[in-house]
């Protein structure tokens, strides 16, 4: 038999349950309306890697294939292309006149460069927002 304890105690549990669980639902899951955005910043890096203008970005310093690759989105997307070395970052470009309060959407990928015989593991992210 259960006691009036034992019943109010499994009610509090599964209400902090529950709300443990939405809140993490919420933390993870990509809105709707950032899905598109997301699906974008994930084409740009794989076009940037493909094309090589990633390594060659990285290898040179020289951002302007990156640029050009940024400016082709639409007028209402504004993206940032971080590069970085093992430890720091290396450098970063965004599309003209943009500026993000907030990422709304997050790509990354590690990609390997050469530099001669040396061969190096970095990493690139690219971050979105809409223009406001």
């Amino acid at each position: 038999m259960l006691t009036t304890d034992a019943v109010l105690a499994a009610i509090i549990v599964g209400t902090l349950l529950s709300a443990i669980f939405i809140t993490l639902d919420r933390a993870l899951t990509v809105p709707e309306r950032d899905r598109p955005l997301k699906e974008m910043c994930a084409d740009i890096m794989t076009t940037a890697e493909k094309h090589g203008s990633l390594e060659r970005a990285w290898r040179t310093g020289n951002d302007e294939e990156l640029r050009q690759i940024l400016n082709g989105v639409p007028a209402t997307v504004c993206l940032r292309i971080n590069v970085y070395t093992y430890d720091s970052l290396k450098f970063t470009t965004s599309n003209i006149g943009c500026t993000c309060d907030e990422d709304l959407a997050v790509f990354k990928r590690t990609f390997v460069s050469k530099s001669g015989n040396q061969m190096s593991i970095n990493r690139a992210e690219v971050r979105g927002c809409y223009r406001s």
